[in-house]
């Protein structure tokens, strides 16, 4: 709900967040009926969350490819660090109710991540935990990824990660 996954582009890793929330908010108070908004973030530490998005955009397929080293990619996303555009999001939208957890401290939670939402709803029962998904990579999986990003192109390129991917997940093509 903040916008697109920061790439490092710009000075704000979700420079849309206020504007995207506040009319979230605004559309949910316009429903006519009274609303009790608590907004959940779920944050990371600094050097996890940049490495988690440049694995993610190394993975992905998109032209032009992603190419940045892990060094570049922090240069460039860690401009603002994740707590201060928490903070700013805070100072931006007074009197909200906002909550955030590191996920982190919710690794040996039963649901992960997912235990505030769980918590939220006040009834586990009907819920299991779920084994995690969309990991990361490892690193050496992701280093080659970005070989392959900076050497490759079109069908080739998608072909390649596909098979990195899979043989890394312990798949066949």
């Amino acid at each position: 709900l903040l916008g697109p996954m920061p790439r490092g582009g710009t000075d704000s890793p979700y420079p849309a967040a206020l504007p995207v929330l506040r009319a979230l908010i605004s559309a949910l108070g316009s429903l006519g009926w009274p609303v009790d908004l608590t907004l959940y973030f779920s944050t990371r530490a600094q050097a996890g969350w940049e490495e988690s998005l440049w694995a993610h955009h190394a993975r992905k397929d998109r032209s032009p490819p992603f190419t940045d080293s892990l060094a570049q990619f922090r240069a460039r996303i860690g401009r603002l660090p994740l707590a201060e555009q928490l903070a700013r999001i805070r100072e931006g939208l007074p009197g909200q109710r906002i909550i955030s957890h590191d996920i982190a401290d919710l690794a040996q939670a039963p649901f992960g991540p997912a235990q505030p939402f769980v918590d939220f709803l006040g009834r586990a029962a009907p819920f299991r935990p779920v084994a995690p998904r969309n990991a990361a990579l490892p690193r050496p999986v992701t280093e080659r990824l970005l070989e392959l990003n900076r050497r490759e192109t079109g069908a080739a390129l998608r072909a390649a990660k596909r098979a990195v991917r899979q043989a890394a997940e312990g798949r066949t093509a």
